[in-house]
Formats: structure tokens, C-alpha cells, sequence
């Protein structure tokens, strides 16, 4: 990593600690990000390979039209991930490379930690530790100065890890320790156990065995903290178990890989795990002179490795029959076993047992092949010694080249701070007024918000009170035509019919005919009139009534704009007079605010509302036939969202079902 690097990092930390996940996106952007992020997240099988490449390079193209750096540098980091899942390895890198240089220039720093992890992790992983050490330097100072403990010490074990592959026990050491410091901090268990188990190991390669052994089973003490984590238990019973192997403790090592091999279900829970006890105490029995059942109890993890394809665990059994049989006066076989471990060992690659093997080959070969062997085994010993001292020189050159840039920057630093201080003066006040009055106009926007609400309540209940003035007057007027009916035109036609009554002094066969007639005819119409003068009366007004069309009325208006048929239908056994007025309007908005939501989203062509009244509720149900919805896509926007709440005051129940094609209904019930 150059030096333009390392200052620049250095100029991150004096000038900005910030977390891009607080940064606000503008509603502009807000939908098409979810829709990026959605897809992201998207389970990798369920397209073709190859389809699902080109989708990614769309996705990226996309992202990189947008303004907004810090969420760019968030959802690339995704996208980065998706591409190493499938395999993507060179865009892989390219995007994490392309996250370092946008994080340096937006002084992101969160980013800029994870896009140096993940590359320390990728180059690991492809035996590239000269560069794995550098990224994760520069993650574990940059976790380190953000308060990250918990990145920081993964990135502090992760070098110790690399330290140690090559050799570099001092750094590996202090590495593991600056681990452990992080991890103890905040008591994690699991990550405190590890850096110990990485210390058991140093001490061990070191010849410090008691330490080793000390540090060894302190990671057992924190592993047994950790519930239900039985195998890393056995891990680090095995552990203990080699310590005692290199001090020829021999009945002690196979004392405690006999406890690990004790461990429930281990066979089938972690065959390699229990492959490699069974070998490794086969070995501990076989150096401490026991007699035993050989060359079975090498050959019974040999077959369990083979069939799980445990390539380093088939080289190492390899060689430890390769040991039994040179050590049994077997050359032939010694030598059959110790090349098939030089193969795999070369192949996987395995230098430790690439170097074992040759050494065995050595022994067993007769004078002119074995210095071959010989040879060779020297040859590959120098140079991993050649390359592992280049490695251990060029981490002690990043470490120097950091801590001068510090001080450097140190000074630079001082001078940044003195700047930074002065401005900072000047803006405090304009910072304190301004957080004042945007907390004024925040205050006037709810109270402006509350006023509205407010409003539109009192709107509704006058245009309620309009409606019952309205059926009012009807009222009054029946009334007055009921009166006029019977007062007058009734009283009148009495009149004429006592008239016609007279006739009744008057004989002859004419006279009574028309008598009879008129008589007969004033009857049926005095009938008529009263049936009339009842009916009207009959249709007094209904506070029922008027809350249902009320309802309609809206519905009616509501679909005709948005071209919708509708249905509507209310039990005739509710009591809307029972009912409070407030329960009236929140029914009323939450029927508003569902037919806008099906105009705008269902596509829909017919709409059913209706009331029912249940035991002990009511129940409002709309229904649609539009495209409906899935409920684990389903995101709650702000109308849904002012329903739930008015649903909340009525102490009510909202329910949402949905199926792509089917429409949706939803079922709202209330005491």
C-alpha cells in the first residue's frame, strides 16, 4: 500500500467519523434504492448463472448514476458481495477498490474499513498475504480509531492469523494480544477463546510449551462460557493435546484427545474433527511405544478423511503410516505411503507436509534417490524461508512506514485541529440558532398538522350537521303538507260530502243515485288523502340513515372520479346513534383513504364496502379485484400508516389479506 494511501487515510480520521446510514436520502431517490437493495437481497439460486451475471452489471450500472456517494459506496458493497457468491472474483475486487477510492474522497470511513477487510479476506483466502496483511493493517487502525471493537479485533486476529502462516511469530504475537485487548473489553467469549488458542500456537512453534499450554487451556475456560458450542471444545482439547505431543508427554496428550473423542455424536456431527482426533491419537500412541492394533488405527481415520475429501487430513495420515511402517522396518511401503502424501501435500498446497514427506522419502530411498529427495526437500525449505523472510520484512516495513506517516501527520494534525477549532467557534452559534429554529418550524409543522386534522373533523361533523338541517327541512315540510292535507283539503271535502248528505230530504230514484254516488266517491278520496297524510308522517328521519348516506354519498363520488363500480352494503341492525362521532369520522377518512389507495395501486374495476355488525363488534370490509399485493413486499407508506393509526383510536383491528391476482380485502372490526 503506497504512502498516498496511508495519509490519506490519516486526513479521514482528523477530519470526519461519519456513518453513512445517517445520512437522509431525498424522495426522489428513496424508491428506486429500495428497489436496488430489494433486488440485492434476492436469493442468488433462483436465477440461471448466467442470466443473473448480467443483471448484476445492470444493477451496478444503475447504481453508479446515482448522486448520493455514501449510499453508493452501501449498496456496492452488496452488489460486491453478490459477485463473489457467484464467483465474480475480478469484479469482486474491482468494486471494493472502487469503494476505497470513493470513501477516501467522501471521508468515509465505515466504508472505507469494510472495503479494506473484505480485500484483506479475498487476498487470504488466494495465498496473497503480503497483500492480505497490508488491508487488514489499515482496517483494524481504521476500526480502531471509529470505536469498532469488535471489527477491530477481528482484523487484529485476522494478521495475527497471516502472521503467524509465515513465521512472523513476534508480529503474530503482538497482533494476537492487541486481539485479545479488544475482545476482553467487551467480554466476548468466543473471539477471547481465539486469541489464545492463536497464542497457544505461537508459543508452541517457539518452543514455549507451558506457555502454550497455559494459554491453551485458558481458551478452554472461555469456550466452555459459550453454551452449546461443544465443538469448540473438542478443538481445543486437541490443542492442549499437541503441546503435550511436542513435550513427549505422550500419556498426557492421549489422555485429553480421549476426552475429545468422547464428546457426543462427534463422529456425526464433525467427522473431520474426529478424524483428526483418531489419527492424531493413533500418532501420541504410537510415539509413546504402546502396543496397539497398527496399522489399523491409522488406517480407520484414513477412510473417514477419503470419504469426506479431507485432502490435508488424507496427506497427514499418509505420513504417519509412513512413519509406522519406516519405523517397522517396511521401506517399500514407507515409501508408497510418504509419496502419496508429497503429491497431495504439493497439490493442496501443504508445506508442512511437503517438507515431512520429503524428509521421509530421504530415509526410506536407497543412497542416489534419496539425495534427490534430499535436494529437493532443501531446495523448498530455502525458499519458503527466502519468501517467508521477505514477507516478515515487508510487514515490519508497513508497520515502520505507518508509524512515521502518524507522526507526520501528527503535526499536520495539530495545525488541522488549531483550524477546525477556530471555525468551530464561529459556527457553534450559528449551529445553536439554527437547531432553534428548526425546532420552531418544526413545532409549527405539527401544530399546523394537528390544526388540519382538527379541521377536517369539524368539516365532516358540519357537513353531518348540513345533512341532518337538510333532512330537517324535509321533515318540516312533510309535516306542513300532512297538516294541509288533512286540515284543509280533508276538511273541505267533509263538507261537500254533509252537503251531498242533504240530498237525503229529497226522493225520487235520481236524487238517491246521485246520492249514493257522490257519497260513495267522497269516501274512496277522503280514504286516499288520509292514506297520504299517514305515509308522509310514516317518513320521519333516521339518524341511521344519515351517517349511510353520508358514507355513499362519498363512495359514490369517490368511484365515479377514479371510474370504478361499486358495492355497497350496511347491517340494518347497527345503531350509528350508539356510535361516538369520532368513530364516525375515522371510518369515514379510512374509506377515503383505501378507495384512493386502490385508484392508485390495484388496478382494479370494482370495489365492495360494507358493514356488518357481529356478537361483540363491528366489522368494515373493502374489497377489490384488483392485482393484490404480497405481504412480504409490502411496504407501509404513509396511508397505510394514518389508517393503522385511526384504527388504533377507534381500539379497533386491522387486518390486510392479499394474493398477486386476487385482489386484496381489508377487514377492520371495532367494539
Amino acid at each position: 500500500m503506497s504512502r498516498f494511501l496511508f495519509l490519506c487515510f490519516s486526513f479521514i480520521c482528523v477530519l470526519s467519523c461519519k456513518d453513512p446510514s445517517f445520512i437522509q436520502q431525498d424522495d426522489a431517490l428513496s424508491s428506486e434504492l429500495d428497489n436496488i437493495e430489494t433486488y440485492l437481497s434476492q436469493n442468488i439460486e433462483q436465477l440461471s448463472s448466467q442470466s443473473y451475471h448480467k443483471e448484476l452489471d445492470e444493477v451496478r450500472s444503475k447504481i453508479w448514476l446515482r448522486n448520493n456517494d455514501s449510499i453508493k459506496t452501501k449498496l456496492l458493497l452488496q452488489l460486491a458481495t453478490k459477485y463473489k457468491d457467484v464467483g465474480l472474483e475480478s469484479q469482486y475486487v474491482d468494486l471494493n477498490n472502487d469503494i476505497i477510492n470513493m470513501s477516501l474522497k467522501n471521508g468515509d470511513s465505515i466504508r472505507l474499513g469494510q472495503a479494506f477487510f473484505n480485500l484483506g479476506f479475498y487476498n487470504y483466502q488466494n495465498n496473497k498475504l503480503d497483500s492480505a496483511y497490508t488491508y487488514y493493517y489499515n482496517a483494524e487502525r481504521i476500526y480502531s480509531f471509529l470505536g469498532n471493537i469488535e471489527r477491530a479485533g477481528a482484523t487484529a486476529l485476522s494478521m495475527a492469523i497471516v502472521q503467524k502462516g509465515v513465521k512472523d511469530y513476534i508480529g503474530s504475537e503482538a497482533s494476537a494480544i492487541n486481539a485479545l485487548k479488544y475482545y476482553s473489553s467487551i467480554n466476548d467469549y468466543r473471539y477471547m477463546a481465539s486469541s489464545n488458542s492463536v497464542l497457544g500456537n505461537i508459543a508452541k512453534e517457539t518452543g514455549r510449551y507451558n506457555d502454550a499450554i497455559e494459554y491453551q487451556e485458558k481458551s478452554l475456560e472461555f469456550i466452555k462460557k459459550i453454551k452449546g458450542n461443544k465443538s469448540l471444545e473438542v478443538n481445543s482439547l486437541n490443542n492442549i493435546a499437541l503441546v503435550y505431543v511436542r513435550k513427549k508427554e505422550y500419556h498426557k496428550a492421549i489422555d485429553f484427545y480421549n476426552q475429545g473423542l468422547a464428546y457426543d455424536s462427534l463422529f456425526i456431527k464433525r467427522p473431520k474433527t474426529y478424524a483428526r482426533l483418531l489419527d492424531n491419537l493413533a500418532y501420541a500412541k504410537f510415539l509413546s511405544g504402546e502396543i496397539a492394533d497398527y496399522p489399523s488405527l491409522f488406517e480407520e481415520p484414513l477412510k473417514i478423511r477419503d470419504s469426506i475429501n479431507d485432502q490435508s487430513g488424507i496427506a497427514t495420515s499418509n505420513l504417519h503410516l509412513a512413519t509406522y511402517y519406516h519405523n517397522r522396518g517396511f521401506p517399500n511401503a514407507a515409501n508408497n505411503y510418504a509419496s502419496i502424501a508429497l503429491e497431495i501435500s504439493k497439490r493442496i498446497p501443504y508445506n508442512r507436509g511437503v517438507l515431512e514427506s520429503l524428509e521421509l522419502l530421504t530415509e526410506v530411498n536407497p543412497p542416489k534417490q534419496a539425495l534427490n529427495f534430499s535436494k529437493e526437500r532443501i531446495r523448498i525449505s530455502d525458499s519458503l524461508q527466502k519468501e517467508e523472510k521477505r514477507f516478515q520484512d515487508q510487514f515490519a516495513r508497513i508497520r515502520y512506514e505507518s508509524e512515521e506517516l502518524e507522526e507526520e501527520n501528527t503535526k499536520v494534525t495539530q495545525r488541522l485541529k488549531w483550524s477546525i477549532n477556530s471555525i468551530l467557534g464561529l459556527l457553534v452559534l450559528g449551529l445553536a440558532g439554527y437547531i432553534i429554529i428548526q425546532r420552531r418550524i418544526a413545532r409549527r409543522e405539527i401544530n399546523h398538522r394537528e390544526n388540519q386534522q382538527r379541521a377536517n373533523e369539524e368539516i365532516y361533523s358540519l357537513m353531518l350537521a348540513q345533512q341532518g338541517k337538510l333532512e330537517e327541512g324535509k321533515q318540516i315540510e312533510k309535516q306542513r303538507i300532512s297538516e294541509e292535507l288533512h286540515d284543509s283539503v280533508l276538511g273541505r271535502l267533509f263538507g261537500i260530502r254533509l252537503s251531498l248528505a242533504g240530498l237525503n230530504n229529497k226522493e225520487g230514484e235520481k236524487v238517491v243515485e246521485t246520492r249514493k254516488k257522490f257519497i260513495d266517491e267522497l269516501k274512496g278520496l277522503g280514504q286516499e288523502i288520509r292514506q297520504i297524510s299517514h305515509d308522509l308522517n310514516a317518513a320521519t328521519f333516521a339518524a341511521d340513515r344519515l351517517y349511510e348516506e353520508v358514507v355513499e354519498n362519498l363512495i359514490q363520488t369517490q368511484c365515479e372520479r377514479f371510474e370504478l363500480d361499486y358495492d355497497f352494503e350496511t347491517d340494518p341492525n347497527i345503531s350509528w346513534e350508539a356510535v361516538p362521532d369520532t368513530h364516525k369520522v375515522h371510518l369515514y377518512r379510512i374509506i377515503q383513504e383505501s378507495l384512493q389507495n386502490i385508484s392508485k395501486h390495484a388496478k382494479a374495476s370494482t370495489v365492495s364496502v360494507r358493514f356488518r355488525k357481529e356478537q361483540l363488534h363491528h366489522m368494515l370490509t373493502i374489497k377489490d379485484d384488483g392485482v393484490g399485493m404480497e405481504k412480504k413486499k409490502n411496504k407501509k407508506g404513509i396511508g397505510l400508516k394514518n389508517m393503522e393509526s385511526r384504527v388504533a383510536k377507534i381500539k379497533g383491528k386491522l387486518y390486510i389479506e392479499g394474493k398477486p391476482g386476487q385482489g386484496t380485502e381489508l377487514v377492520i372490526t371495532f367494539p
